[in-house]
């Protein structure tokens, strides 16, 4: 593909790290294998056959991360998408590899985040389980913890992330690289094929081109 268009990352914790990118236009996905660096040439694959019954609502996907799920579950990857114009997050077991659940979001621990959810670009964890970051396109972050179910909204300069502000009308999607922890790395990406990085130590740097020396085989999927 010429251009990461249409595209929604997300992290994968279960086994060796990975980002999976769904193209929400041919309902396809690949798999980016973080110790590897790289894709795999059998992708990208259809979703069908491969995500269960998440599969039909990819083309809804607006964003996606990895936290801890309800009970003692842990490794789950919360997947917000539009069904019937209603904003749902689906429940997709990492350990077992298929849905737990599917709700309304404002009838989940996410609730909070549904007068947002047209906004939101990415999400990526502060500190596990309960802390939350979450980009919105209208230069502006929100902390969440879910726990106490607090939501603070700062600016994106208070945030460290002012670089982005010129941007905000090409953001696209965003997804945490978390090998190794004390180093994380989020990413976000833009429509015109660049990126921002930001780890945890460092400030925003960016954009830089998606080529395949920084993401091998995700342009020429």
């Amino acid at each position: 593909m010429p251009k990461l268009k249409n595209t929604v990352a997300v992290d994968w914790r279960d086994g060796k790290d990975k980002i999976y990118f769904f193209f929400k236009d041919t309902e396809t996905y690949s798999r980016f294998d973080i110790a590897a660096n790289g894709i795999l040439p059998e992708y990208p694959k259809s979703v069908y056959g491969n995500w269960g019954e998440f599969a039909p609502h990819v083309k809804n996907l607006r964003f996606g991360f990895t936290g801890a799920g309800n009970g003692h579950a842990k490794d789950t990857l919360w997947l917000f998408y539009y069904q019937d114009n209603t904003p749902m997050v689906c429940e997709y077991s990492q350990d077992s590899d298929s849905v737990v659940s599917s709700k309304p979001v404002s009838q989940t621990k996410w609730a909070a985040l549904h007068p947002h959810f047209d906004r939101i670009v990415g999400v990526r964890w502060i500190s596990e389980p309960n802390q939350f970051r979450v980009l919105l396109r209208d230069n502006f972050v929100l902390d969440f913890n879910v726990l106490f179910n607090r939501l603070t909204k700062l600016s994106l300069q208070k945030a460290g992330w002012e670089k982005l502000e010129k941007y905000k009308d090409s953001l696209m999607t965003a997804v945490l690289d978390d090998t190794p922890a004390f180093h994380s790395t989020f990413y976000i990406f833009l429509t015109n094929g660049q990126y921002f990085r930001h780890q945890s130590i460092d400030a925003l740097t960016g954009p830089f081109d998606v080529n395949e020396g920084n993401w091998p085989g995700l342009r020429s999927n």
